[in-house]
């Protein structure tokens, strides 16, 4: 279970029931099903059917200052499947044709039921109680793929290609928020300040406050507004051609070429800012690929390997499309003062539409001209039988991303002073006064990998094998690429290291 850590003074304040305080009985049950079958149609037909299915459910995640009621059970499901079918058109070429679906919906559903409120009710330092009836979330992902490839072997070649389909869809609800809260008052007109409890015990009551003559009330009422549905889908295209050949006895090579090419939808065009409204495509992922094996010595004791390529990656595809939620538009806040003349008299939960009371958004967007992140991988290694059954193999081993994902705030205006150490310090002046924070991601993190290894192995005889390794690396990046925000949004090599 998880502690719900209210202490006994404020919980028997609240008049709090026994199962509300000191823990929230969470768990977790986490269950997986595979299934698979190999066919056989006849001597140039076969191919299988799997299936495989997840659940994990974690039920009243509450804890800290959240009495168990405002919690919410968690809910996890993916169903999957695949089949194949791999064809012999000749003695030389083969075909491998597959096809795959995933469906998986996450969803947070509320536990409790209204105790008494309609909405969640926070009161700080203290307890966050209520029950919000519209905190439930649910996201479905669905995919499908698919994948042909072709074999072709002549002489001393094998000649691959394929091509690759992939379309994946997610269909998001967001719960919309309406949230109480009693922040405490400051001493007033010969008033002593109120804690955040008394401001709630003093509210429910309806106690006149002798500084306002008025009666208690709540600091402010947060609810969301705008469009709470998204249903946006991402296109994935990909080919590749490769050559594996004896070039001689000793020397085999292997050269490819594979392009990927991820097609983003398009966002919302009255999106108020305009980097909200797409995201640009990448026609450049082409990736080349080499390797090559070579035996050095005519006693097959040396062998020289090398390999170098280009890897393309898709980011979190959540990167992607919380862009098109938070834009400025579809997902707002509202806010109002408890003492606004428009505030609602607690626990009347309103639906605000003041379109004055619409709390500055944040934006995500992305920056023109994105580009794939990808990786640049290479390797070269030498093997040495030093004895019978014992090898020895030496080898460099490089690795280096190029255009990382990482965000910064482009909505802060000049500096206003700096620390010790260089970096600015913003104020609270925005340039751009429609929005809060402009949050941009943009394709520019690099890492590089540098690693020298020795391998000493000796192979199972006489009832004995052993084998020990020694590495040494040297990894550098100013980002690890995954969307994070840099220590200082003016300059990204501050945090390279």
């Amino acid at each position: 279970p998880n502690v719900v850590s209210i202490s006994s003074a404020n919980a028997d304040a609240l008049k709090l029931p026994s199962n509300q305080r000191d823990f929230a009985p969470f768990g977790e049950i986490y269950d997986t099903f595979v299934g698979k079958v190999n066919y056989r149609l006849n001597d140039k037909n076969s191919g299988y059917v799997r299936y495989a299915r997840f659940t994990n459910i974690q039920p009243n995640n509450a804890s800290g200052l959240t009495i168990p009621d405002r919690g919410n059970d968690f809910h996890d499901y993916m169903n999957g499947g695949g089949a194949q079918l791999a064809t012999v058109l000749s003695p030389t070429v083969l075909n491998e044709l597959r096809y795959g679906v995933i469906q998986r919906t996450q969803s947070n559903q509320p536990v409790g039921k209204p105790n008494p409120y309609t909405a969640a009710v926070n009161i700080s330092g203290v307890a966050n109680i209520g029950y919000n009836p519209l905190q439930g979330t649910e996201t479905t992902e669905l995919a499908n793929q698919i994948v042909d490839n072709i074999t072709w072997t002549r002489n001393r070649s094998t000649l691959k290609a394929g091509i690759d389909w992939q379309r994946t869809n997610f269909d998001i609800f967001r719960a919309r928020a309406a949230t109480f809260t009693f922040g405490g008052l400051a001493a007033s007109n010969g008033r002593p300040a109120v804690s955040a409890l008394n401001q709630y015990l003093f509210t429910l009551a309806g106690n006149v406050d002798t500084a306002t003559s008025k009666p208690y009330t709540y600091t402010n009422f947060a609810q969301d507004g705008g469009d709470p549905t998204l249903n946006i889908s991402f296109n994935f295209f990909n080919w590749f051609v490769q050559d594996e050949f004896r070039v001689t006895p000793r020397l085999t090579m292997n050269v490819g070429v594979r392009h990927e090419m991820i097609l983003f939808p398009g966002l919302d065009p009255q999106a108020p800012y305009q980097l909200s409204r797409k995201i640009d495509n990448d026609p450049r992922a082409i990736a080349p690929r080499f390797s090559f094996n070579y035996q050095a010595s005519r006693s097959g004791k040396t062998v020289i390997r090398g390999a170098f390529g280009l890897f393309y990656d898709v980011p979190g595809l959540s990167t992607f499309y919380t862009a098109a939620q938070v834009n400025g538009r579809r997902f707002l806040s509202y806010q109002i003062n408890g003492t606004d003349s428009r505030a609602p008299v607690f626990p009347n939960v309103p639906t605000l539409t003041d379109a004055s009371l619409i709390v500055r958004p944040n934006i995500t967007a992305f920056a023109p001209d994105y580009r794939n992140t990808y990786q640049i991988q290479g390797n070269l290694q030498v093997q040495q039988e030093l004895l019978r059954n014992l090898v020895l193999t030496a080898g460099y081993n490089y690795a280096a991303q190029r255009h990382g994902l990482y965000t910064i705030n482009v909505n802060l205006g000049a500096p206003v002073s700096f620390l010790a150490d260089g970096r600015p310090v913003y104020g609270t002046v925005r340039p751009n006064t429609q929005f809060n924070q402009i949050n941009l991601v943009l394709s520019g993190a690099n890492t590089n990998y540098n690693g020298l290894f020795i391998n000493l192995q000796k192979r199972l005889s006489h009832g004995v094998l052993f084998q020990g390794t020694y590495t040494w690396s040297h990894a550098l990046a100013n980002n690890i690429g995954e969307g994070g925000a840099p220590s200082d949004p003016s300059n990204l090599r501050r945090d390279y290291g």
